[in-house]
């Protein structure tokens, strides 16, 4: 997780970026005495961490090499590929032309076409988009073009058909990271996403860690999106974490709550 802002968080709007820091300060204070005792307080500051002048252990901490701050990026990163420009972000939401390409591959008109929350998205357009069949489309301050569907009203093959449409017609200048899958079930006022979504990442421009190690024929596992990520199909074993549920409240105040690709220095 992030502990503080790398020195080009004002690049991306992140400056004050600081996970693990608000976390803290959130709750009044962390005990983590082991990892204290490890140098963690020695980083940066953190409530109820203090420093220490014996660590047990190695203390350190990584800032991005790559452009941009993309979830995609992070994960091409971590696993050895560095971005050198960033992906195209809209923050006022895609093209005409982009959007008009895509309802003649899809057979479906669109709706929204915005940026925003989410779960917001849904809850603004989901009743629309149960009347007419179209697909909400929206995007956010990172490199995304998600398509939100009612599992009632558009099946989920059919989303993930869309989104692979997209995913195919998304070329340079507009070659998004990830094209996301966003399925929800519900009924208006009551609308909540489901665990089937699924990312459609660009695929890596260089070989990745789970190539070398599926080269040499090491065994590889992972958690969460990991897979789409690096767009290595058959290269690991992983396993998809379930929805967070609606309501929960999410501490923080970085641009991301994940592994790497973010304006924030990571542990």
């Amino acid at each position: 997780m992030g502990i503080g802002a790398a020195p080009d968080a004002s690049v991306y709007g992140d400056v004050g970026s600081d996970t693990l820091g608000n976390v803290a300060r959130a709750m009044g204070g962390v005990s983590l005495s082991n990892d204290a005792g490890g140098g963690l307080g020695n980083i940066a500051r953190l409530e109820g961490v203090a420093a220490t002048d014996r660590p047990w252990a190695a203390w350190g901490l990584m800032e991005p090499a790559s452009a941009g701050k993309d979830s995609t990026a992070g994960h091409w990163e971590i696993a050895g590929v560095h971005l050198t420009k960033p992906f195209p972000t809209y923050p006022n939401g895609f093209p005409a032309g982009v959007v008009s390409e895509f309802e003649k591959r899809s057979g479906r008109k669109v709706i929204g076409n915005v940026v925003g929350s989410g779960t917001a998205v849904i809850d603004q357009f989901g009743a629309a988009h149960q009347r007419t069949g179209a697909w909400i489309l929206y995007t956010s301050a990172d490199s995304v073009f998600q398509l939100a569907a009612h599992e009632e009203t558009i099946p989920l093959e059919e989303l993930y058909r869309g989104c692979e449409i997209a995913r195919a017609m998304l070329v340079p200048p507009h070659d998004v990271s990830r094209v996301i899958a966003r399925p929800f079930r519900g009924k208006p006022g009551a609308y909540g996403r489901t665990s089937n979504r699924r990312d459609f990442s660009i695929a890596p421009t260089g070989e990745t860690l789970l190539d070398a190690l599926a080269r040499d024929g090491i065994p590889r596992a992972g958690v969460g999106k990991v897979d789409d990520s690096l767009r290595r199909p058959g290269a690991i074993a992983s396993r998809h974490t379930g929805a967070m549920p609606k309501g929960s409240k999410r501490y923080g105040g970085g641009s991301r709550v994940t592994t790497v690709g973010c304006s924030s220095p990571t542990l």
